[in-house]
C-alpha cells in the first residue's frame, strides 16, 4: 500500500506535466545493513531548459559521463540521513542514468539517481531513519516513501513528513537481530569447550588413577627378560610398558604374578587383567 500510494502520486505528477515545478520522489528501503535511496528527478518544461544547463556544463547538447557524475554527486551532496540520534550516515552513488537533453524538454524525462549508505549494527526494538532533501530547493515538489523492507527482520511501522515532504522520519523496528562476528566468536568458544571438558575430564580422572597406584621402575626392569621373549626385542617391551601404563593393553597375567609390591594388586584387579 504503502508502494502504491508512491506510484499514485509520481505517476499523478508526471502525466500532469509540472511545467513550472521540479518534481524530486525518493523511495527509501530501510534493509537489514543498509538503506537504499531510489531518487526519480523530473523537470517540468518550464524548468527544463534550467536544469539542462546546469548539467550540460559544455553546452555541446550532451550529457557526457563526467557531466553526468558531476551532477549526481551535487545531488548526494544536499541529502541527508541518519538513524535514531546517530551521526549522519555517509552516502554513496549507486547508481544513476540521465535522459537525453531533447528528451528532458518534454517535461516527463525523470533523472534516476540511487544512493545507499551502510547502517550501523542495529539491536533488536524500535528505531527512527530520518532523511532530509536539500536539493534544488528553489521551485521543487517533494515526494518521499518508505518501501516494504525485503526481510522480516524489518517492519515499517510509521511515517512522518513535513508540510513539503522534504523530511521524512520512518519509525521501524529489527526482530531478532543476527550476533556480531564477536558474539560469534565467544558461542564458538563455548562450543569448543563444551566438547573438549568432557574429554579432559576423562584424561583427568585417569591421570588421577594412575598416580593413586604407581608402578616402581625397577619392577617393570627385574621382567623384561619375560617381556622381551614374549614381545621380541628391547623396544616392544618398552612399547608394551607403555601401552599397560595408558591402558590401551593389559600386561600377560604371569608377569604381574611375579610382583609382590601390594601397592600393584588392587590396580591389577581394577583392571581385570587376565
Amino acid at each position: 500500500m504503502v508502494v502504491a500510494a508512491f506510484v499514485l502520486a509520481s505517476g499523478a505528477g508526471a502525466s500532469a506535466h509540472r511545467y513550472d515545478e521540479f518534481l524530486q520522489a525518493t523511495r527509501i528501503g530501510v534493509e537489514s545493513d543498509r538503506v537504499r535511496l531510489e531518487m526519480s528527478l523530473t523537470p517540468g518544461i518550464a524548468v527544463a531548459p534550467a536544469a539542462i544547463r546546469e548539467i550540460d556544463v559544455n553546452g555541446d547538447g550532451v550529457f557526457s559521463s563526467p557531466e553526468r557524475l558531476a551532477y549526481a554527486e551535487a545531488v548526494l551532496k544536499n541529502i541527508s540521513v541518519r538513524v535514531d540520534e546517530g551521526p549522519a550516515l555517509e552516502l554513496a552513488l549507486a547508481d544513476w542514468n540521465f535522459p537525453a537533453p531533447g528528451m528532458m524538454r518534454n517535461g516527463d524525462a525523470p533523472i534516476s539517481i540511487t544512493l545507499q549508505a551502510e547502517l550501523p549494527r542495529l539491536g533488536s526494538g524500535t528505531h527512527h531513519f530520518r532523511f532530509r532533501n536539500d536539493n534544488a530547493t528553489l521551485g521543487s515538489v517533494y515526494l518521499a516513501n518508505a518501501l516494504v523492507p525485503d526481510t522480516p527482520r524489518i517492519a515499517i511501522t510509521s511515517q512522518n513528513r513535513d508540510a513539503d515532504q522534504r523530511e521524512l522520519t520512518i519509525a521501524f523496528t529489527v526482530r531478532g537481530a543476527r550476533p556480531s562476528i564477536a558474539q560469534w566468536g565467544w558461542i564458538a568458544g563455548a562450543a569448543m569447550l563444551l566438547l573438549v571438558l568432557p574429554l579432559a575430564r576423562g584424561r583427568f580422572r585417569l591421570m588421577r588413577q594412575e598416580s593413586r597406584f604407581p608402578v616402581p621402575k625397577g619392577t617393570l626392569l627385574r621382567r623384561s627378560p619375560t617381556l622381551t621373549s614374549l614381545a621380541g626385542g628391547h623396544h616392544d617391551v618398552e612399547r608394551q610398558a607403555r601401552d599397560w601404563l595408558e591402558g590401551r593393553r593389559a600386561v600377560p597375567q604371569g608377569q604381574l604374578a611375579e610382583q609382590s609390591d601390594p601397592r600393584t594388586e588392587d590396580f591389577d584387579r581394577s583392571w581385570s587383567i587376565s
